[in-house]
């Protein structure tokens, strides 16, 4: 007799890994009548006299679910695996299995079902997919095909269409993605727990559970190692740890402005010390792009303080205090900003003696506009001296490079229209914030 209760015994002789036989079949409560009509309806398939084999898939997979309602987990793994291995390339199999690699975070495996998933995927799934995948990403190195599809992936990409009937709270599943899409993975779950209260557990937001809590458990075990590197002032170590990641994601403004800062003081160690910019800075992160340390650390103490949190635990604190440490015991403080433009005078001196303009330009680090006032000194220093075609050749020079400033603008013509200053109307000149400034 063809019932539930006898094709019940199929399913879990499957699952046991039984050879389905006619006399198994018989003991099941199926007569030969009964193993025909299985016959014809693509249920089984004879391959030798007293054997068969299982075909549908599909019924293995409701059974499936059947058990994990019973909490009957393993039985209901092994029933997906035995679908999987008639029906390779069916969505739902997969899915289930997929959800199972995740749980065990066998990723590799993991991959194995998802792209199933990804090819079969229609205008509905590929959101969800999508989604798997941005989160996926945040935990483990996703595979080679899949890395062109992240660097473009864009929050359009994972939101879901508030017009789908299928959905019964898309608003709601939107602004979930919304929050994991800016990486408050803690906040995304708290916010699907309350989704979940209010409808049915979805397997697909039992997968994206699983993902989240994960994603968040991997971005602090990023910012344990991070930290770590860092006290222990492993700085290009951070700085390659950093640019790994930046080539699995886009890294955040405060990732971002910590290896601007780590390659800063790896600089500012080896003796090339940026060039701070005249600009107002309203942030912390438009003071560390001025390079304007210690105002970067003003914004610093003000917003820790304010927010309650651990200055020992925040990693542009910690490398602004190192900066602003060092430039200190090198004199960079206000007073004395930066040894090479104070003493410009002296870099002209060296240049000539070594001709090398570029070389001795990114030696001290500067600027256009301060190379320009070296070259403008040699030029007038060799006039003096009556060496008119050298004069000629760093005033060339100086006059290719753009300038917006007007002193800069009155030397240049100053120089121009007199090649023969006696050496009683020269004036020292020393560049100050903002411009130049005649010491009398």
């Amino acid at each position: 007799m063809i019932n539930e209760e006898n094709l019940n015994k199929i399913y879990d002789s499957i699952i046991e890994g039984n050879e389905l036989t006619t006399k198994r079949l018989n003991s099941y409560g199926f007569n030969s009548r009964d193993i025909t009509t299985l016959i014809n309806r693509k249920k089984i398939r004879r391959i030798k006299r007293g054997y068969y084999t299982f075909l549908s898939s599909n019924d293995l997979v409701l059974y499936g679910k059947k058990l994990i309602s019973l909490k009957k987990y393993n039985e209901a793994e092994t029933c997906f695996e035995k679908s999987y291995e008639i029906s390779p390339n069916a969505f739902e199999i997969c899915l289930q299995l997929f959800l199972r690699e995740i749980k065990l975070k066998n990723y590799s495996e993991a991959f194995k079902y998802f792209d199933c998933l990804y090819k079969n995927s229609n205008s509905y799934c590929i959101k969800d997919n999508n989604f798997y995948l941005y989160l996926l990403n945040m935990i483990t190195e996703v595979p080679e095909k899949y890395k062109e599809c992240i660097r473009t992936l864009t929050f359009d990409d994972i939101k879901l269409n508030i017009k789908d009937t299928k959905l019964k709270n898309p608003s709601l599943q939107n602004k979930i993605r919304l929050t994991a899409y800016n990486r408050y993975f803690s906040l995304a779950s708290r916010q699907l727990n309350d989704l979940v209260k209010q409808e049915k557990l979805s397997i697909s937001n039992l997968i994206i559970s699983i993902l989240l809590e994960q994603a968040f458990t991997e971005q602090h075990l990023v910012i344990d190692k991070k930290l770590e590197l860092i006290k222990n002032k492993q700085y290009q170590e951070f700085i390659n740890y950093l640019e790994q990641l930046q080539k699995r994601y886009k890294l955040n403004s405060a990732d971002k402005y910590a290896l601007i800062l780590a390659k800063d003081l790896v600089d500012i160690i080896d003796g090339k010390i940026p060039n701070q910019q005249s600009i107002s800075c309203n942030n912390i992160f438009k003071a560390i792009d001025s390079k304007n340390y210690e105002q970067a650390l003003k914004f610093s103490k003000v917003r820790l303080k304010k927010e309650n949190q651990d200055f020992g635990k925040n990693i542009i604190h910690i490398l602004l205090l190192e900066i602003t440490k060092i430039l200190s015991k090198k004199g960079m403080n206000k007073s004395n900003q930066n040894y090479a433009i104070n003493n410009i005078k002296a870099i002209a001196s060296l240049m000539l003696s070594k001709p090398e303009i570029e070389e001795v330009c990114k030696k001290f680090n500067l600027n256009d506009e301060q190379k320009c006032i070296v070259l403008l000194i040699l030029a007038k220093d060799l006039y003096l001296q009556g060496d008119i075609l050298s004069g000629d050749k760093y005033l060339k020079q100086a006059e290719k490079i753009k300038s917006t400033s007007k002193k800069i603008k009155d030397l240049l013509e100053e120089i121009r229209k007199n090649k023969n200053i006696t050496k009683e109307d020269t004036k020292q000149l020393v560049l100050k914030q903002g411009g130049i400034k005649n010491d009398k």
